[in-house]
This record gives structure tokens, C-alpha cells and sequence, in this order.
């Protein structure tokens, strides 16, 4: 059975709000890929400006106020999303939401993660938080730290797709460790022999 947008959001528990792209015919612009973004955030207030600005680029937005419906909607196909901003405060912050986040990393590695927070001194776009996310956003923020924040989001979580199918190739390969390790003996060798 497939879910889809409109059945989650004419349901009962009605927590998922569906933002449509302010022109419906404009294609989307920037680095994301096809579908919308979904936000999550205990309190969207401290995102609108996110989320317009998003709709503004041609994005339909998702915002979902409630994590155990956030768990039902990362059921839906991955290609559904094409970016997951999450703000992080309402939940209780890092230390609350951590251990989700890891979850989440590990069963939708392919899924561009923004965290958000008014409680960050700066953003973060570097690689330094792959294991949570692709970069973190320091509210409030302007148009153009959106902009660089989703691009290195996107860039990002192509690193962290790369370094899994490395550690998984590794893990497959029979023997790889003694590989590794007569390549490291082999070093000094090449080293006096140059």
C-alpha cells in the first residue's frame, strides 16, 4: 500500500501541513532534486521564512509537527523527498533528537539532512557532522545561507553516500585487512627504494 501526501494530511491527526509551491508552474531552482522537502520542526515559526523562501523557488514544503508521524512519512519512497530540514530545539535539542538522527542516517543514507537550530553560534556546511547530517543552519538565517546550506547539503551527502559504499566494499572484501596491512609493510620498502 502506497501513502501518499494528500491521504496523510486529510487524516485524523491532521500534523502534516502541506505547503504548495507559491507558482505552480515555475520549475523548481537550485541544487535539489525532484519532490518536495520535508520539514520537521515542534514549532514551524522559527523556519517560516525557510519554508517561504523554498516555496518561492518553486518547492512544495511538508512540515510535520510530530515525530512519531515523521517516522510514518519516512516510510514513503525516498525519491518522494528531496531534502529533510529539521529543527532541532523543539525536540529538546541535540542531545534529545541524536540518537533519531543516527537512526535516520543509517536507514536513508541517500536523504539530505539540514539541522537547524537557533541555538547554533554559527552554520556548519563542512563534512564534520556526516554521521547526523549534511549541514547545520544557525537561525535565523538569510536567503543566501539557505541557498549554501542546501547546496552543501547536497554536495555533502554525496560524500557521506561515498565513505558508506567504502566501508561496505571494505567489509565485503575477503581478506581486505591483510591487503591493508601488506600494503602499510610494503611503504617503508617503496620509501628506500625511491
Amino acid at each position: 500500500m502506497q501513502r501518499d501526501l494528500k491521504n496523510l494530511d486529510a487524516g485524523r491527526d491532521n500534523r502534516l501541513k502541506v505547503f504548495k509551491a507559491h507558482d505552480k508552474d515555475a520549475s523548481p531552482t537550485g541544487p535539489l532534486t525532484a519532490g518536495p522537502v520535508l520539514v520537521l520542526a515542534a514549532d514551524p515559526v522559527p523556519l517560516t521564512f525557510q519554508i517561504e523562501h523554498l516555496r518561492k523557488q518553486g518547492r512544495d514544503v511538508a512540515v510535520c509537527s510530530d515525530m512519531g508521524q515523521f517516522q510514518n512519512l519516512l516510510g514513503l519512497p525516498i525519491e518522494h523527498w528531496s531534502m529533510l530540514i529539521i529543527e532541532i530545539e523543539g525536540f529538546g535539542g541535540i542531545t534529545a533528537v541524536i540518537g533519531k538522527l543516527l537512526m535516520l542516517r543509517e536507514e536513508h543514507p541517500d536523504l539530505p539532512i539540514i539541522l537547524a537550530s537557533t541555538r547554533m553560534a554559527a552554520h556548519d556546511f563542512t563534512t564534520e557532522r556526516l554521521p547526523i547530517c549534511d549541514s547545520s543552519l544557525a537561525l535565523p538565517c538569510t536567503a543566501g545561507d539557505l541557498y549554501v546550506a542546501v547546496e552543501n547539503a547536497v554536495a555533502n551527502n554525496l560524500i557521506w553516500q561515498k565513505r558508506l559504499e567504502d566501508l561496505d566494499g571494505l567489509s565485503d572484501t575477503p581478506g581486505s585487512d591483510d591487503a591493508d596491512n601488506a600494503a602499510k609493510a610494503a611503504e617503508p620498502e617503496m620509501a628506500e627504494a625511491v
